[in-house]
């Protein structure tokens, strides 16, 4: 059904790949009104907005 020209469509592609790191933001509930406050807070005074730990975080996959 997805692909018309069957299995053997020479433009059908896999791909794989393995990360190296996974990163997760966090902005549903108080979370996200917290980001909204401090986006607000850093655009006033002319800078980028830091997340906070609980909000954003990279994570190591090697």
């Amino acid at each position: 059904m997805w692909f018309p020209l069957g299995k053997t469509d020479p433009n059908i592609a896999l791909l794989k790949f393995t990360p190296s790191e996974r990163e997760f933001w966090d902005s549903t509930g108080i979370q996200g009104w917290k980001y909204v406050y401090a986006a607000a807070k850093a655009y006033v005074a002319g800078e980028r907005p830091r997340p906070d730990a609980e909000q954003h975080s990279k994570v190591n996959m090697t």
